[in-house]
């Protein structure tokens, strides 16, 4: 377990640190990334930054569904997957009559956080450890 628990604390940190690179970016300069898509893109910057905030919480967890599936923990993760999808369901109706764009962008981040989250709580309660990069439990 303790070699697991290395592996996993790893592999987060490396997740995070290649992401941290192309995410970064995305947070500081969004217009200009999307204008070259178009000048109609520049309208979505903000929904870019909500979105690229929610992939870095993705990253920093790490692969922490397919550590709970192999380690034989996968209706935590089937339950996770089914109660953030209505999680996300339910934020998307709230948010984009709201907010539009930045509301389902919002929706959307809110929901992987929660669901990553919820998965390293899982591991943390059934592994002993969290896959958190830089988050060493005990």
């Amino acid at each position: 377990m303790a070699q697991l628990k290395t592996v996993a604390h790893h592999s987060a940190k490396l997740t995070l640190l290649a992401a941290g690179p192309i995410l970064i970016p995305l947070m500081v300069w969004p217009g200009l990334i999307l204008r070259w898509f178009g000048a109609d893109f520049s309208e979505g910057a903000v929904a870019l930054m909500i979105l690229a905030v929610g992939q870095l919480i993705n990253a920093a967890t790490g692969a922490v569904e397919p550590l709970l599936i192999m380690s034989g923990h996968e209706k935590y993760v089937r339950n996770n997957t089914w109660a953030c999808a209505l999680f996300n369901v339910l934020l998307n109706l709230l948010f984009i009559p709201l907010w539009g764009i930045n509301g389902a962008a919002i929706a959307d981040s809110l929901t992987i956080a929660l669901q990553n989250l919820t998965a390293s709580f899982w591991a943390q309660q059934k592994l002993g450890f969290s896959p958190i990069a830089f988050w060493q439990s005990r």
